[in-house]
């Protein structure tokens, strides 16, 4: 049996949609596979989208069980269950184990900089030649992860291939044009019922080298950020650092009260802070901001 799981605090809809459409590519290929995970899904994992749920909460690997990790390569955030010798492979969009995992597995490490894990698993899908057997539902979910995760295709990290998976998914999943503004207030919603919480649900505690020391990096992305702004502001003193991403005003707003964090980020992505606050010129998400200060260390 694959067990197909991802990280240990949080799912974000990439990772939820990854294994689920992973999970049912195996299946058809004659692979026993199974839906794993220990984590809840955050808020980008929407209540249409939960409809889809085919995680199992209490299974217990057995002994001839593999492990396939997708949208985490660091260890120390694998769900608890993982194994590490038995993990068979890895597949990934964030920077930083590209060597240790092609060391210990070779060419099941998948650790590519590309906008989202569900179009890594989108042409596993296309390579197969099984699209016209992908389900309408895990087609949308697919489709929902690269939106996610690109920001709506607007992300620096987006390439060519997710904006070409997107497509072929929309298609199959016969999304409307106006999809992704619903996906996106959908979301908005469930933030703004407790936006504290769904700050605190996509923190990370990341390493920065150049600064020397970790952080908490909170990062929240809404489709309408300017109503809520002064609300995040205030609540960036109960993170090092927050990353604020307002989707249709195509705008990253950094937050940090921190006189070193504000140099170090200051210098890294030449933005200017005022009064703890600092707008950037584009969209920026948290992996790209990591991937920036790892090029620069």
């Amino acid at each position: 049996m694959k067990v197909v799981t991802a990280g240990k605090k949080y799912l974000d809809i990439d990772a939820f949609a990854g294994m689920i459409g992973y999970a049912e590519l195996l299946r058809l290929r004659g692979v026993e596979a199974v839906v794993v995970s220990s984590a809840k899904p955050n808020e980008s994992v929407t209540r249409r989208l939960r409809e889809f749920d085919e995680i199992e909460r209490n299974y217990e690997p057995g002994v001839g069980d593999g492990f396939v990790v997708l949208d985490v390569s660091d260890p120390e955030h694998f769900d608890p269950m993982v194994d590490m010798e038995r993990v068979e492979e890895v597949i990934d969009h964030h920077p930083g184990y590209e060597k240790y995992w092609t060391e210990r597995i070779g060419n099941k490490a998948e650790i590519e900089p590309i906008g989202a894990v569900c179009t890594i698993i989108y042409e596993k899908w296309r390579d197969a030649g099984l699209l016209s057997e992908m389900r309408k539902s895990s087609a949308t979910l697919l489709a929902a992860g690269i939106l996610d995760n690109t920001l709506n295709l607007g992300a620096k990290i987006t390439t060519e291939r997710d904006k070409e998976a997107l497509s072929s998914l929309s298609r199959i999943g016969e999304l409307s044009e106006g999809y992704s503004a619903e996906y996106f207030s959908e979301i908005q919603g469930a933030v703004e019922a407790d936006i504290p919480c769904s700050i605190r649900d996509d923190t990370k505690i990341l390493f920065l080298e150049g600064l020397g020391r970790e952080i908490r990096f909170g990062q929240l992305a809404v489709w309408d950020g300017e109503r809520i702004l002064p609300e995040v502001a205030k609540l960036g003193a109960e993170f090092d650092f927050m990353n604020f991403i307002d989707i249709s005003g195509k705008r990253s707003v950094f937050v940090t009260y921190d006189r070193d964090i504000k140099e170090y980020f200051e210098k890294l992505l030449g933005v200017k802070f005022v009064d703890g606050i600092a707008e950037a010129g584009g969209l920026w998400l948290r992996k790209e901001i990591l991937r920036e200060s790892l090029l620069k260390k």
